[in-house]
Formats: C-alpha cells, structure tokens, sequence
C-alpha cells in the first residue's frame, strides 16, 4: 500500500512577531503545537510537532555564514518514508542566492543506519554528508511559494548535491529517501517499508551556507519554514485565513502563537 504524505509547515513573521503555524496530513492530525523562541546569541529557533511527526531548525550566523541545524526530534519509531524529514523549506529576506559549503551530522548519537557494502553506501568520513545534500534558492513550487530549500530528496526542486563532499549512496542527484534525516527514537531493527535499503542520518545535520548579504540580520530575515517529510512534495498551504475553507479530510490543525524573545543584558 502507498504511504500517506505528511508534513509540517510553520511559519515566522518577523515583521508582526508573530507565527501561524499548520500541519496537514492525509488522515486526521492528531494535535499541533509549534514554537519559536530567540535566544541571547540571536539564534531563531522554529519547533513544531504534530502527533508522532517532530522537528526542529535553529538558524543563527557563524563567522558571517548562515547555520542551519535540523533535527528530526520524535521520539517515536520511523517504519514508513514518510516518517523521514527530507526537507526544510524557507524564506530569506530579498532573496538571496547563498553558497553551500558543508553539511555534517551532529548532535548525539550522530548515528547512519543501513549503511552497508550491500546497499551499495560508503561510511561518512567525519560526518560529511554533503554529497547526499541540496540547497536552492529562487524555487518555484514549493510549499507555500518559500524560495529557499535544503534537501536530500529531488521532490521536483532539486538537481545533484552541491554541499561538500562525495556521493554516498544512489544516483549524484539528490533523489528518493537515502540520507534523510529519521527520528530520535528510531529502532532500526523494526524498519519497513522501504527503510531498509536506504542510509539514513539519526537524528541531526547541521549546514552551512556562505555568500550572505550585507546587514543580514536572522532574527528579522529568516521567515515560512516549513518541514518536509518522505519523497513526494507536499501540496500548497492556504493563508491561515483560509482555514475555516479546508475541507475536514485533509486534517488540517493550526493556530497562532506569540513569538518569545528572551531578553539580553
């Protein structure tokens, strides 16, 4: 049977400090609550969660490169593809085209399940993932027309891995499920449907973008993150007033929330 499509959207409007965030999924969504704080080094962190689906994504700048780490932090098993966070999805103001540099695997455990001679995958050197990685910016199509993406699935957007480092598993263009992002609580003894043959990165990447424009400020720049989840591009997110208009059965969950801000001596 064809696995359902899940994913999680959430959106940060710096310009009115506050976030409308929803979850779509095929069958009824089981609950929603999404957060974003910043903290005193000026990190945005965007979390949102919706039944066993969990992520995270903290965007700070680091010796004047962009820094993105992404987490898949559910708890729960991951037994379909759809389980696997492929994609983050975001705006930067004005647009800019950044430069990928490096994509490595960090966090604990830092662990690559199914990475084996017979599934044709070579070992990460030092947590170097890049080859199985892809930035774009300029996209046309994705959720919710965000211009910016990160990917270790094609989805439509995306052509061959532009991070550095080689390929490491499956075709050079960034395609199906291979070196996604799986969850925390992942056992990869229980895996099915697919799982089984593809690498995947438990349970965090950070990357690293360069060429930033003058005065680039995260806290006010960084907007419409969404997270993407299996291999099949998520459908458009109506505006949040558009909500009463959904039908049912798309199980569709949202609300607003007030974005916090920690206060700095």
């Amino acid at each position: 049977m064809k696995s359902k499509l899940k994913f999680l959207a959430t959106w940060v409007t710096p310009s009115n400090n506050k976030i409308a965030s929803a979850c779509y999924a095929t069958l009824l969504a089981a609950g929603l609550t999404i957060a974003a704080t910043q903290s005193a080094s000026a990190a945005v962190t965007v979390t949102s969660t919706n039944g066993t689906l969990a992520a995270s994504a903290q965007f700070d700048t680091v010796a004047g490169n962009l820094r993105v780490v992404v987490t898949n932090t559910s708890v729960a098993d991951a037994l379909i593809p759809t389980d696997i966070l492929t994609a983050i999805f975001f705006d930067l103001f004005g647009n800019p085209s950044l430069s990928p540099i490096t994509a490595l695997i960090s966090g604990a455990p830092a662990t690559v399940f199914n990475c084996t001679a017979a599934n044709a995958c070579t070992t990460p050197i030092a947590g170097n993932v890049g080859g199985e990685w892809a930035y774009a910016s300029g996209l046309v199509g994705a959720p919710q027309g965000a211009h910016q993406g990160i990917s270790s699935s094609g989805l439509g957007l995306f052509g061959g891995a532009n991070f550095n480092g080689p390929n490491l598993q499956g075709p050079a263009a960034v395609a199906g499920g291979q070196f996604g992002i799986t969850s925390a609580g992942d056992n990869p003894a229980t895996g099915n449907g697919g799982l089984n043959n593809d690498a995947l990165i438990q349970n965090q990447v950070t990357f690293l973008l360069g060429s930033l424009p003058a005065g680039f400020n995260v806290d006010t720049s960084v907007s419409h993150v969404f997270f993407q989840y299996g291999t099949a591009l998520a459908v458009a997110v109506p505006e949040p007033e558009s909500y009463a208009m959904i039908l049912a059965g798309l199980g569709l969950m949202g609300f607003v929330a007030r974005r916090r801000r920690s206060k700095t001596s």
